[in-house]
């Protein structure tokens, strides 16, 4: 009895035994289908060149209400959901991002189909495997199980990357190993987000992707940025043609201080002093010189406002002596600068090229005044109707006012398509997509015409981006011309 008990029990414990077996074989051939999608990547690959090798998968374009998986910037996409036949219910998310621009910014030939150039010209920059389990001690151990394979074949990469791995949600990440394989970072995680499902991920991000954040490259970027903006600044106070003297002492107070640290800002006497000087030294030259010089000096005084020199009390009566003027910002909780140095230079500059630079200027600002959406939320509509207005005009403008002209009424009409596309809560997208077509052929004209007078510089490489996305049948990834103060 005893011999037959024993047969019975070990004959009981079979199905369970064969059960782990089964799961654990299931779990291995699972993990080894990561692999194989990890391996299939390859830096540069079109959309069609994709759909060649999977012609089972369906191209989906970008489309703002797709946003997912840590990226806002691709162009295309495909989307694969496994049910959990296998033990494991996952989806693998293929992304295209835009190409870069051509050395000459050309853009495609008017007559290129959308879809065909969306095709032949994205590159695939980023894959996404999602693999939702509730259970941390089972999606734990899957992301160990795959880490496993991927050290095997990647070698043993980085438990603590330096700047972590990048991503939205990111700190919710548990059991994280991350390689470098060529240009690309693989993260490997238990995402235990509390918002969404927790799940394990496998994320393979290109350098054309947007969704891995490389701290020491934005940093260099925004520093990049912003002595870029201190440059063109500069070269804006010397072409004012004001004295020496003066000049000298408006571009030392965005020259000299490290604005990007915060280290080595002017005093408030210093920026007051600098400013009465240059303001009674231009009211001793002609209308239209005046009128620039006031430009100048306007675009100093927002610079210095918007990085970290907001003057005090005394200081603020000083300069409204001079013509600057303040308001109360409600959200900022302080007093801003409210452009009166503009208005006034409107205001003095006669016909010709001192009125075009106050009329560029106010386009480059949305002709918003005081930074709180004082020419309304659509800033569109006037920069299209000044800007097309100076265009139309029988007198020649230089090929600088000319490009700045196009590339920003082309922004304008961009602005449209972005609208059409874009729910933000703050606009309804219905009341744009019937203009949205039109605006569409508007800006790519405007662009043609900007990159035709413009190439090569930091300016003309980023439309160029923009207006690929416009020639591709893409809303563009911002609006510049709409206006929100909340």
């Amino acid at each position: 009895m005893r011999l037959a008990l024993l047969t019975i029990l070990t004959a009981g414990a079979l199905p369970s035994a064969l059960c782990a077996q089964t799961a654990a074989s299931s779990d291995a051939d699972f993990v080894q289908q990561v692999v194989r999608e990890i391996a299939e990547v390859k830096g540069g690959t079109t959309p069609a060149e994709w759909l060649r090798a999977h012609s089972d998968e369906r191209l989906q374009m970008f489309n703002r209400s797709q946003e997912a998986n840590d990226t806002h910037q691709w162009c295309s996409r495909t989307v694969v959901a496994h049910p959990a036949a296998t033990g494991h219910a996952w989806t693998r998310s293929v992304y295209f991002y835009d190409p870069q621009p051509p050395p000459d910014d050309a853009l495609p030939v008017p007559e290129a189909s959308a879809r065909q150039l969306l095709e032949t010209t994205c590159q695939l920059g980023l894959l996404w495997i999602n693999i939702p389990d509730g259970n941390p001690a089972i999606g734990i151990k899957l992301s160990e199980d795959i880490q496993a394979a991927l050290t095997a074949q990647y070698g043993p990469g980085s438990i603590a990357p330096q700047f972590g791995p990048g991503g939205f949600g990111s700190v919710y990440w548990t059991a994280v190993r991350q390689w470098h394989v060529d240009d690309a970072v693989l993260t490997v995680a238990y995402d235990r987000f509390e918002a969404k499902p927790h799940r394990t991920l496998v994320r393979l991000a290109l350098a054309n992707s947007d969704a891995i954040h490389d701290l020491n490259r934005e940093i260099d970027q925004s520093h990049k940025d912003l002595r870029t903006k201190v440059n063109e600044l500069v070269r804006k106070v010397k072409e004012a043609g004001m004295p020496e003297p003066e000049t000298t002492g408006m571009t030392a107070l965005v020259e000299k201080p490290d604005y990007f640290s915060g280290q080595n800002r002017p005093s408030d006497s210093e920026v007051v002093a600098r400013f009465r000087n240059w303001i009674t030294a231009a009211e001793l030259l002609p209308a239209g010189q005046h009128s620039i010089a006031l430009v100048a000096a306007d675009r100093v005084l927002d610079f210095l406002s918007h990085n970290g020199k907001p003057l005090g009390e005394a200081a603020r009566a000083a300069m409204k002596s001079l013509g600057a003027d303040y308001v109360h910002d409600e959200l900022a909780g302080a007093e801003v600068y409210a452009h009166g140095l503009l208005k006034k230079a409107k205001a003095l500059a006669p016909p010709g090229p001192s009125a075009d630079e106050v009329l560029l200027y106010q386009m480059e600002r949305g002709f918003d005044e005081d930074g709180m959406c004082s020419a309304g939320p659509e800033e569109f509509q006037q920069v299209i109707q000044e800007g097309e207005s100076l265009l139309a005009g029988a007198r020649a403008l230089p090929s600088s006012t000319l490009s700045s002209l196009h590339f920003m009424v082309g922004d304008a009409y961009a602005t449209i398509v972005w609208l059409a596309k874009s729910a933000d809560g703050y606009h309804h997208p219905k009341e744009y997509q019937q203009m949205a077509k039109s605006a569409r052929v508007k800006a790519l004209e405007h662009y043609r015409a900007a990159l035709n007078l413009e190439h090569g510089t930091d300016r003309a490489h980023k439309t160029w981006k923009e207006a690929w996305r416009l020639a591709a049948g893409l809303p563009p990834a911002y609006g510049r011309y709409f206006c929100v103060y909340d």
